[in-house]
């Protein structure tokens, strides 16, 4: 059995694998981004070890699950016609914004999540600052990339939905 797993920005097949590994490739693939995560975190300088934060990464694992889900829907139902890919992939994104949004505001200093620029690691009041604006954009993006998902899908409109308030973040810190 095979079937298509490589899908192009307009959901055409370019490309074929077994079955099996369409299915298992995402959640493997998350399996071991969460223990990598984790060995980086215990690995952690005691001053960055993310004691107060454990929830937050939890929460941005969470996202990061979900984006994730939305590249799996498209690539498992795609092929079937039960869903567009550019259409997963840009909710997926917005789903990850909402998550990641929601919690980038809450986390302390660390090597792992967050904007981590020399003057955000050095700062306390700087990382909270740069964190909540990037927090209020990420989640302002996600609700944004949600409703024009529904109208037009568009992996171009999910990157800059990502990246933009990224870039405010790091030119208001």
């Amino acid at each position: 059995d095979v079937c298509s797993s490589d899908l192009d920005l307009h959901g055409q097949p370019n490309g074929w694998s077994s079955r099996g590994f369409v299915l298992a490739f995402i959640p493997l693939l998350f399996a071991g981004v969460t223990v990598l995560v984790r060995g980086l975190v215990l690995a952690s300088p005691e001053q960055f070890s993310m004691p107060n934060s454990r929830k937050s990464l939890d929460q941005t694992m969470g996202g990061i699950g979900l984006l994730l889900l939305g590249v799996h829907a498209g690539l498992v139902f795609g092929p079937l016609g039960w869903v567009d890919m550019p259409r997963a992939l840009s909710f997926g994104f917005a789903l990850f914004l909402l998550v990641v949004g929601n919690v980038l505001g809450k986390t302390e200093r660390n090597f792992f999540v967050g904007i981590r620029l020399p003057w955000t690691l050095a700062s306390d009041s700087n990382w909270l600052a740069t964190h909540r604006f990037a927090g209020r954009g990420m989640v302002l993006a996600g609700i944004l990339l949600g409703v024009i998902t529904f109208a037009h899908a568009s992996l171009v409109l999910a990157v800059v939905a990502l990246t933009a308030p990224i870039a405010a973040a790091v030119v208001y810190s």
